[in-house]
């Protein structure tokens, strides 16, 4: 079976067991580095204020990411998955924004995940849940890891079953 909190992205593993998703994601959007002053998990979702916004810009933070964490309660793990691509895997579920060939191959080359899994079986199955269509895949670990798995098929093949 499949353990751990993790985001998996296109540069590599990071492993959140220790940590949060949201908080972890939160500190990338903003570029703090680990050792950074702030309040952890008290920060997480609460709304930048007019003076941190300008000083956030200053810093170089984009644009779009002060507008979203300006919004009232932000959640940056949403804004991860949508625009960064990142994939969050919490358990045996991994939450993306798209299934799609890109995020497949991102799960497949996730070595250091997947060698975390000491415990795992090609017939262990895992909830893919696709968050632009809140469409959940249930698929086994074969499937999802196999070199010759494409995303359009795994799809149908799942919606089919369903």
């Amino acid at each position: 079976m499949l353990h751990g909190k993790y985001w998996l992205t296109a540069e590599g593993v990071a492993d959140v067991i220790v940590s949060e998703h949201a908080l972890y994601a939160r500190r990338r959007m903003l570029s703090l580095t680990e050792g950074a002053p702030g309040r952890g998990m008290a920060d997480t979702f609460r709304t930048l204020r007019k003076f941190e916004v300008m000083q956030f810009r200053r810093r170089g933070v984009p644009a779009g990411v002060l507008r979203f964490l300006s919004q009232e309660d932000p959640d940056p793990r949403v804004y991860a998955i949508r625009e960064y691509g990142w994939i969050r895997v919490r358990d045996c579920r991994f939450y993306l924004w798209r299934l799609d060939e890109h995020t497949l191959q991102i799960i497949r080359a996730a070595k250091e995940y997947w060698k975390a899994q000491s415990n795992l079986h090609p017939h262990d199955v895992v909830d893919v849940i696709e968050l632009n269509t809140g469409t959940e895949f249930v698929v086994s670990v074969r499937t999802l890891r196999g070199k010759s798995t494409r995303a359009a098929t795994l799809k149908k093949r799942t919606m089919a079953k369903a």
